[in-house]
């Protein structure tokens, strides 16, 4: 990275510069991985779309301070972005009202008791309906069981963006800012001092 870019860094992204009192986390989230994928994109290739914009799809980079990689469909076996559960059928256990029952029974009961979309009062009694309905799931398999490599908690894929020394990881499912997750959770100002190590690492490496 050139003397004039390591500057742009600082100038265009200064320390906890959208991290005022007032703004929404996850868009703040959401911001700064894609004005961190920009930055990214003058070192490595990055993945192009539509409806995420031109940076909104993150960018396969590691360092010391944190690891990011796109969204990924490969659907391979050993890939630790696309692995999933392989426990047995066995492992569901489906109720009504604490009383176990087989699938089919916890499915039908829904469809029974909830009316079509179009009625008005959809919502509520599909709200009501499911207060009665519970699903549990013995973890067996090694997905559900152990982590992985590439930052992977049990129980689910390796995360889009893992801060190496907090720990945080973050999912989502495409592009940036849809159907987010994070492990932990965290506020505001720790998210400030995540992203600005970011930027540092950067700028350092």
């Amino acid at each position: 990275m050139t003397e004039q870019e390591q500057e742009q860094i600082l100038f265009v992204l200064p320390q906890n510069a959208t991290h005022q009192k007032g703004h929404d986390l996850e868009s703040t989230i959401s911001r700064d991985l894609y004005n961190l994928t920009y930055l990214l994109s003058h070192q490595v290739e990055i993945p192009q779309g539509f409806l995420g914009g031109t940076y909104g799809y993150g960018a396969d980079f590691e360092n010391d301070t944190f690891r990011m990689y796109p969204y990924c469909w490969c659907e391979k076996e050993d890939c630790p972005w696309c692995s999933g559960c392989t426990c047995p059928d066995s492992a569901y256990h489906y109720h009504i009202d604490k009383r176990e029952v087989s699938f089919e029974e916890w499915y039908r009961y829904y469809d029974y008791n909830v009316p079509n979309v179009q009625n008005p009062n959809w919502e509520r009694i599909s709200q009501e309906v499911n207060t009665h309905r519970t699903s549990t799931h013995d973890a067996i398999c090694s997905h559900c069981t152990k982590g992985g490599p590439e930052g992977k908690p049990p129980g689910h894929s390796a995360p889009n963006f893992w801060h190496k020394p907090s720990g945080l990881k973050i999912w989502w499912y495409k592009y940036i800012g849809r159907g987010m997750e994070q492990i932990p959770k965290v506020t505001l100002p720790q998210w400030g001092k995540i992203y600005f190590e970011c930027l540092t690492s950067i700028q350092e490496g």
